[in-house]
């Protein structure tokens, strides 16, 4: 029982609070078959926990956190994250400089078992696709997010185009870009990631009809889609959804794009149909800005439209929000639909 609770405490509070209660807990915490997580933020006073706890107990330790790049440096000094860490499965990394992730890397591939790897950069002036193509070096590594600045406006992206080696495959199963990626790069990157399950993207947008056509790659694996803001013209869309979506059951798209295809209810049915027969949830949001006054009888229609059997069958309901300053459109499954119809900052209508 008290193994059990241990695994949802952090290594260091579990060794203060019960090393010195009797022998019992002493052998119990002794025990090498006791695995640790170790949460490592500012308010820690690390010199003491380190030496006394952490560099003792390296073999036992199976995630690390840390809360920011201050204490990581502090942590670093004491102790370095190399092979020692022999069972190190995952490791969190918060507000860090792209220059210090990237030397850290190639520290990093010593570790015989990291499955896990989360960061969060402060800034990156340097190539991200140099970043990914480090990591996809990493041969045991099941799950990945990188987290960057969030960019206002995309006008401002400026980052090298991401040329994907065909013959560096990863084994990454679980990822998440969580920042702003351009559509070559997005089929660049996943064109290296044949087993992947699991995909999150921040903000997806640009096309240039010259990269990435020849890069497509079929992904079996692939269940889950996460898209938070998607600016292509649905063409583009369509197509890398038609080539690598055969095994999809969940996909949650938010549509920035001015693109009024994105809401051609037949052009979705036919997709669905076609390409993700396996689709059991379907979230679907439409942005479109709202300045002047607009006919209701085009709202009726566009209802009428989702409400055809395809719709109904699947338990789809379509919904209308009227915003400040936007209309937004959604498609949601009928369980997950919230209850709360009116808000006093907007007006929403579930049909």
């Amino acid at each position: 029982m008290f193994c059990e609770i241990f695994d949802y405490l952090d290594g260091c509070d579990i060794f203060s609070g019960f090393s010195s209660l009797n022998i019992r807990f002493q052998n119990l915490l002794n025990d090498s078959s006791l695995l640790l997580k170790i949460n490592i933020s500012t308010q820690l006073i690390l010199q003491t926990p380190c030496k006394s706890i952490i560099i003792p107990n390296k073999h036992r330790i199976i995630s690390l956190s840390f809360s920011d790049e201050s204490i990581l440096d502090r942590f670093i000094i004491l102790c370095t994250i190399d092979s020692s860490f022999q069972r190190l499965q995952s490791l969190i990394l918060n507000s860090l400089p792209a220059y210090k992730f990237i030397v850290l890397l190639f520290d990093l591939f010593s570790l015989p078992h990291l499955y896990s790897l989360t960061c969060s950069l402060t800034s990156c002036f340097v190539d991200v696709s140099y970043i990914y193509r480090i990591i996809f070096r990493f041969q045991y590594l099941k799950y990945f997010k990188l987290s960057l600045p969030i960019i206002e406006d995309l006008e401002d992206f400026e980052q090298a185009p991401f040329v994907a080696d065909k013959q560096q495959l990863c084994n990454i199963e679980h990822l998440i870009i969580d920042h702003c990626c351009t559509h070559s790069d997005f089929i660049s990157i996943i064109s290296c990631t044949p087993r992947l399950c699991h995909l999150t993207c921040q903000t997806l947008f640009e096309w240039d009809e010259n990269i990435g056509k020849d890069m497509l790659l079929a992904l079996p694996n692939l269940t889950y889609i996460v898209i938070d803001k998607c600016e292509l013209k649905f063409d583009v869309f369509e197509i890398f959804i038609k080539k690598i979506c055969s095994q999809l059951q969940i996909f949650r798209i938010v549509i920035r794009s001015k693109d009024v295809l994105y809401l051609d209810p037949d052009r979705w049915e036919r997709l669905i149909t076609q390409y993700m027969p396996c689709l059991r949830r379907f979230y679907f949001k439409y942005y479109e800005c709202f300045i002047e006054r607009v006919k209701l009888t085009s709202f009726h229609r566009l209802i009428d439209r989702f409400s055809s059997p395809f719709w109904i069958e699947r338990r789809w309901i379509f919904g209308l929000e009227l915003d400040v300053n936007d209309l937004i459109y959604s498609i949601s499954p009928h369980k997950y639909i919230s209850k709360t119809i009116f808000y006093n900052h907007s007006n929403s209508f579930l049909f």
